[in-house]
């Protein structure tokens, strides 16, 4: 890892014609990627297999997350065009495809028509992607945009197209952003609990690549994560901290999502299972930062990997006690404004969301 390579380039083993076609081939999908962005290209509609639309048991605890993602996405917090509530950038775009969500999986249209009165509209959206193009957004890189394709996915299972220009451009830079990193800096940053992890960006490429259907793009993810998902990167990043402790993130539950997404299964992922498997909820009164309050919802989001991985109901349940758990402490995810409540439901929706995704073969 102190070579110097790029984490795209073949990071196991020395640099040798193989490696090195390889990487002409990535780069040539990197290359015509940019090219189709910056044409907006249309994306192919999800099959039927990705359409949930029963949230079941959990509809109720949607509902209650709803109330604050709709007081917070109407505001006007910030001057940009489409996303201009919920304090930030990024938080308007997961507070935008959580209330979609929430529409789909309760079956209650009011949640969509609360988003699409926040955005605006096309030509909000179409000055969204003017402020990418223009590196008008350029702080968002790579967890605002990260969030923007698990928008235009929400969107496009809907059968909603009103966001793919956006993630067009977005997709773009997140493959030239993780294309120009150094192997080392791939490997540090994903052991960040917050904006700068890349293990993020690698799997809203995958969810949204694999529900769009975008061949190139699920390439150049499934490459970034077989390194990511070596067995030393499994334990390395699933260590102590890897269940979070001041950030919103757990990496290692991040990588379970990883590895679902790319395919892995019991036997060659046990040092994230292990891990996850002793991840308690964190208590009201032990939270280490302010982020740290959506540690429950997004440690969650690994059980339902792992039960993607192993199919064991096991971990639905573990998924249930740590979402149930974070769902009682109301005065957290509903209270504070700036603090908490502009964006930790948002968390627990995209688990719910997880839960019901459907992935086609």
């Amino acid at each position: 890892m102190g070579t110097g390579r790029h984490p795209a380039r073949g990071l196991c083993g020395a640099v040798d014609v193989h490696y090195a076609r390889a990487w002409q081939r990535l780069s040539g999908i990197v290359l015509a990627l940019t090219v189709a962005a910056a044409g907006c290209s249309a994306v192919s509609s999800p099959g039927s297999s990705q359409v949930n639309r029963s949230a079941g048991p959990f509809a109720a605890d949607l509902e209650r997350l709803a109330a604050p993602i709709e007081a917070c996405i109407m505001r006007d917090d910030t001057a940009h065009p489409a996303f201009h509530g919920c304090v930030d950038w990024h938080s308007a775009v997961h507070a935008t495809f959580s209330l979609l969500a929430i529409s789909r999986l309760t079956g209650d249209p009011a949640y969509r028509g609360a988003a699409r009165k926040a955005v605006g509209g096309r030509p909000a959206i179409e000055m969204a992607v003017t402020e990418v193009q223009a590196s008008r957004l350029t702080e968002e890189l790579p967890y605002g945009y990260s969030w923007s394709l698990i928008l235009d996915t929400e969107a496009r299972i809907e059968g909603n197209t009103q966001f793919d220009g956006l993630a067009g451009v977005t997709a773009a830079a997140l493959a030239k952003w993780l294309t120009s990193m150094a192997p080392g800096e791939l490997a540090r940053s994903a052991l960040s609990q917050e904006y700068a992890n890349t293990i993020w960006p690698v799997t809203c490429l995958l969810i949204w690549s694999r529900v769009t259907r975008q061949a190139r793009y699920t390439a150049l993810a499934l490459h970034l994560a077989g390194y990511l998902l070596t067995e030393a990167e499994q334990r390395r990043v699933c260590s102590s901290d890897g269940g979070g402790t001041y950030g919103f993130f757990a990496p290692c539950s991040l990588l379970a999502v990883t590895a679902w997404l790319a395919g892995r299964n019991t036997g060659t992922t046990r040092p994230i299972l292990d891990a996850l498997a002793a991840y308690q909820p964190v208590p009201e009164n032990n939270l280490a930062a302010v982020h740290s309050a959506g540690l429950n919802f997004s440690r969650s989001w690994g059980d339902i990997a792992a039960y993607n991985l192993t199919g064991s109901k096991q971990w639905l349940s573990r998924f249930t006690r740590l979402f149930d758990y974070e769902m009682q402490l109301n005065d957290i995810w509903a209270g504070s404004y700036y603090l908490y409540a502009h964006w930790v439901a948002q968390f627990g929706v995209f688990g719910v969301w997880l839960k019901n995704l459907r992935l086609a073969s």
